[in-house]
C-alpha cells in the first residue's frame, strides 16, 4: 500500500514518467549495471554464508544447546546492530549526491566526520552492552544461560569491530562499488569459516571459536578492503 501510494504521488508531481519511451539505455550504461548486479549477489551470498555458518558449525560440534545460549546472544546484537544501520543509512542518498555535487576534500572531510561519529556511537553502545549484557540475559532467560565473561567479551568487541564498517558499508553503497565487492565477501566468508573450523576441532574454546573466526574475518579482510574501495574506488577517483 505504501509503494502504491508513493508510486500515485510520483506520477502526479512528475507527469512525465508515464511518457511513452522509445529511446534504449546506452550499452556503457547496461554494462555497467550488470556488473553491479552481479557484484551485490556475490556479496549477498557471501555475507549469507558468514553469519549462516556460525550455527551450523556450532550445532555439528558442539550441540543445539550451545546454538540456543549463543542464539540468545545474537538476538540481542543483531537486533541492536540493525537499529543502528536503519539511523546510518539514512544519509547514504546524501552522500550519493556529494559524491556528485561535492569537491574530493568535501568527500574526505565528510567520510572521517560520518567515520568519527560511527565510532563514538559504537564504542558507548558497546560499552553499555558489555556493562548490562549478564545482567539482561540472566533477568531475561535465566541464570543458566548466560555465557562466560570471556565469551560475552569477545561477542561485545566482535560487534564494536563489525559496528566500524558502516561508514566504509554506506559510503560504498553510496559510490555503487559493488562489482569492486563481489571477491570481498566470498573472501570474508571462506576465512571465517577455515579459522571458526579449525579452532572448533583443534581447540578447547567452544563457541568462543566461532566468534574469534568472525571477528579474524573482519580484521583480516574487512578492515583494509573496504577503506580501500571507499578511497581508490570512491572518493579518489
Amino acid at each position: 500500500m505504501s509503494n502504491l501510494q508513493i508510486s500515485r504521488l510520483a506520477n502526479r508531481h512528475f507527469s512525465y514518467l508515464t511518457d511513452p519511451v522509445t529511446e534504449k539505455v546506452n550499452p556503457k550504461t547496461l554494462k555497467y549495471l550488470r556488473k553491479n548486479i552481479v557484484g551485490m549477489i556475490a556479496s549477498k551470498i557471501g555475507e549469507v554464508i558468514v553469519y549462516g555458518t556460525d550455527n551450523l558449525l556450532l550445532s555439528s560440534f558442539l550441540g543445539l544447546a550451545a546454538v540456543g545460549q549463543y542464539s540468545n546472544y545474537t538476538l540481542i546484537v543483531n537486533g541492536v546492530g540493525s537499529v543502528i544501520n536503519q539511523g546510518f543509512s539514512a544519509v547514504t542518498a546524501s552522500i550519493g549526491n556529494l559524491r556528485v555535487s561535492g569537491s574530493q576534500e568535501r568527500q574526505n572531510e565528510v567520510f572521517f566526520q560520518y567515520s568519527q561519529l560511527v565510532s563514538y556511537v559504537s564504542f558507548f553502545i558497546s560499552i553499555a552492552m558489555a556493562l548490562f549484557f549478564l545482567s539482561f540475559i540472566q533477568f531475561w532467560v535465566g541464570k543458566r544461560f548466560i555465557l562466560s565473561p570471556t565469551l560475552s567479551f569477545l561477542i561485545v568487541f566482535n560487534f564494536f569491530v563489525s559496528s566500524l564498517r558502516y561508514s566504509n558499508l554506506n559510503f560504498m553503497s553510496a559510490y555503487g562499488t559493488y562489482w569492486e565487492m563481489r571477491y570481498k565477501s566470498i573472501l570474508e566468508a571462506l576465512v571465517n569459516f577455515v579459522i571458526s573450523i579449525v579452532l572448533i576441532k583443534y581447540t578447547t574454546w567452544g563457541i568462543s571459536a566461532v566468534v574469534i573466526g568472525t571477528l579474524l574475518a573482519n580484521l583480516t579482510i574487512n578492515a583494509w578492503w573496504e577503506p580501500l574501495i571507499v578511497f581508490s574506488i570512491g572518493i579518489n577517483s
